[in-house]
């Protein structure tokens, strides 16, 4: 970057600047906006973080393996990105997104808030970072209380089909084929005329997550809450924290309390949870020097506007040969948003499932010019293509051989209801 300076902010005008930044951010065809949202995780470097203009884009692991760890990228993979990692798997199904598999873009400027920090740092190429923030600073705020008009959603699976569905995986189950595996339902609105701007502001305003992203290139517009990384690197540090096993909330304190334990102990959502780590670390041992890994916390609670879930955190110590792109790879796509074993279960998910999930259950996030990186993983997220007006999401859950079909569908809808509810 040729210009660097950092700004004193007052704590009091965070929101108000963040607001301004999405809407400055109109100008550009390429960009993305991380935002943390003050939340408090093991690893905070950023409360938000901002990728605007492009220098250069690069596309697969080919163009982007020299490139990434040693300069600012910001970028994504998608969940059928797997078909190149895997050469006998492909996707068939219907695509809607219609997004790039794997992108990432040199940025032109690079703005972020340290977390816990009052000072905000622009880099650029282009201009003076001083007038970059006078733009940002004159620009109209972003927030509106408009409802965005209601899409008409279509999802693929009706509920009569998603139980169906949930049998036949407990029945591979059953046969040992596998041990868990994530079902997903997809949603489309074939005429959605919106402003991805003011959704998403609107989402991440009522649905505050700590891994929420607005992410576009071009015509493809990402707008997510996910509460949920992937992976992380600080250092030779690697940390994967997967999110499996969910309850609702409710409006009555006591109550939300009770439901908050009801997680903790439920034995068919611990069971979720603890295979998922399990696949996480043998994801990790991949990158990690051996006898390095850990599993820091275990069925952490953690609670969001919409429901609580259950995490756990794996870490190790990345190997010195292993590149920092191949460490992304070698864990992807997310033990999360597949199941065990990793392998069967992306086989079966096709047999399943009736769309390409794309960016869903993909990942979203950056790489900086010291090499540490962090991604999230793609959920709670609405995509839309502004060429084509078709606006999307996935929904779902692991399937266990405890599994109750109509409380997983329940949690199909729980999910959806903090997509849709925003129009």
């Amino acid at each position: 970057m040729k210009f660097i300076q950092n700004f004193e902010i007052s704590c009091g005008s965070l929101q108000q600047l963040k607001a301004k930044m999405l809407n400055w951010l109109k100008q550009f065809g390429i960009f993305a906006y991380l935002d943390n949202n003050q939340y408090e995780n093991l690893l905070n470097r950023y409360e938000f973080l901002v990728g605007a203009g492009a220098q250069q884009v690069y596309h697969g692991q080919s163009e982007l393996a020299p490139v990434f760890g040693k300069e600012w990228l910001f970028g994504h993979i998608n969940y059928d990105y797997k078909n190149q990692l895997y050469k006998d798997m492909k996707s068939e199904h219907v695509a809607w997104f219609q997004n790039e598999e794997c992108s990432f873009f040199k940025p032109e400027i690079v703005i972020w808030l340290a977390a816990g920090s009052n000072l905000l740092y622009i880099e650029s190429a282009v201009m003076e970072p001083e007038s970059i923030l006078e733009q940002i600073l004159g620009t109209a705020e972003a927030v509106t209380s408009t409802r965005p008009s209601r899409p008409q959603f279509q999802k693929l699976f009706d509920k009569a089909t998603y139980l169906e569905q949930v049998r036949q995986v407990k029945e591979h189950i059953l046969n040992g084929d596998c041990y868990e595996l994530n079902l997903c339902v997809g949603s489309v609105a074939k005429q959605a005329d919106i402003d991805p701007f003011h959704c998403f502001e609107r989402l991440n305003r009522v649905n505050p997550a700590p891994f929420a992203c607005f992410y576009r290139s071009g015509a493809s517009y990402a707008l997510g809450s996910s509460p949920e990384r992937f992976l992380a690197k600080d250092g030779r540090r690697l940390l994967a924290q997967p999110m499996k096993g969910t309850i609702r909330r409710a409006a009555d304190p006591a109550e939300d309390e009770l439901l908050k334990a009801r997680l903790l102990a439920d034995e068919k959502e611990r069971a979720e949870n603890v295979m998922i780590a399990d696949l996480m670390r043998n994801d990790l041992a991949k990158s990690c020097v051996t006898g390095s890994i850990k599993v820091p916390e275990l069925f952490k609670v953690a609670t969001f506007p919409t429901l609580h879930t259950m995490i756990s955190s794996v870490e190790g110590e990345l190997r010195e040969e292993v590149p920092s792109f191949t460490a992304l790879l070698n864990a992807f796509p997310m033990g999360s948003m597949t199941g065990a074993p990793k392998k069967i279960v992306m086989e079966l998910i096709e047999t399943l499932e009736k769309s390409k999930r794309e960016l869903y259950a993909g990942c979203i996030g950056y790489c900086n010019p010291v090499g540490d990186f962090d991604f999230n993983v793609v959920i709670r997220t609405l995509l839309y293509n502004s060429s084509t007006k078709r606006l999307s999401y996935h929904t779902g859950g692991a399937i266990t051989i405890d599994s109750d079909p109509e409380k997983e569908w329940e949690e199909v809808l729980l999910k959806a209801k903090a997509l849709e509810g925003i129009f």
